[in-house]
């Protein structure tokens, strides 16, 4: 088992739709933070957990200062063989930080028992991870997203850009549902992540960016869109 705490950070959402794309990469080419590709390019796939009461999405759709989202977050392919990690993601106010745990030897697949996933997340937790989860561990959708990478030259800035989201419903079954796509709306969504340090240092990179910045969980809106909401 091993746990990742990153320091603390601001994330700043930007949605747009996805014709505005080829906008969204001129503008990372023209700035003045002479913005590069960071990492290659990669499919990211999150299994989101809650309780039956959806007290996560609630204290997103609430505005609660203080709150918690859980996920097992892996990358490529449904088809691949590639493991990955449980992450609890807090936010308090303007300011997250994630806690990471390796979860090893799972690989998900679509009808695999939801239960057996839910054992071997728990069998890989320090104690207190593991209460916080067996309290939080109702499967509730999967989204599946491409994701860009792209870092400032002084380093102290980061953007990705997430689009051709996919949604897949989790709720009410016993076995994982990697086929049956929930309909949602085909957008992209800019983030802009900084050290708490750089908070007063940011102004200028977001008026220029060409959107607005806007509240936005993929959690929420593929919860929405499982519910028809």
């Amino acid at each position: 088992m091993i746990a990742i705490n990153q320091g603390e950070r601001c994330e700043v959402k930007f949605a747009s739709y996805h014709v505005n794309y080829p906008v969204i990469i001129s503008w990372l080419k023209s700035n003045n933070y002479n913005f590069k590709k960071e990492y290659r390019d990669r499919i990211v796939n999150n299994l989101y957990f809650d309780t039956n009461n959806l007290d996560a999405y609630k204290d997103n759709i609430y505005g609660h200062s203080s709150r918690i989202k859980t996920r097992f977050r892996w990358f490529g392919n449904f088809n691949e063989n590639n493991f990955g990690n449980l992450e609890l993601k807090f936010k308090r106010n303007i300011y997250g930080w994630k806690e990471r745990y390796k979860i090893e030897k799972l690989r998900l697949e679509n009808n695999k028992n939801l239960n057996t996933i839910k054992s071997t997340i728990s069998k890989h937790l320090p104690f207190r991870t593991k209460i916080f989860f067996e309290k939080n561990n109702i499967p509730q959708i999967v989204n599946q997203y491409e994701r860009e990478y792209f870092i400032s030259s002084d380093k102290k800035y980061r953007i990705t850009i997430d689009r051709n989201m996919k949604v897949f419903n989790q709720r009410n079954s016993d076995k994982i549902n990697l086929n049956k796509e929930a309909m949602i709306q085909n957008h992209i969504i800019l983030e802009v992540k900084f050290e708490r340090s750089s908070y007063n240092k940011i102004e200028n990179l977001l008026h220029n960016i060409p959107f607005r910045a806007s509240r936005n969980s993929k959690y929420i809106n593929s919860i929405k869109a499982v519910m028809g909401i």
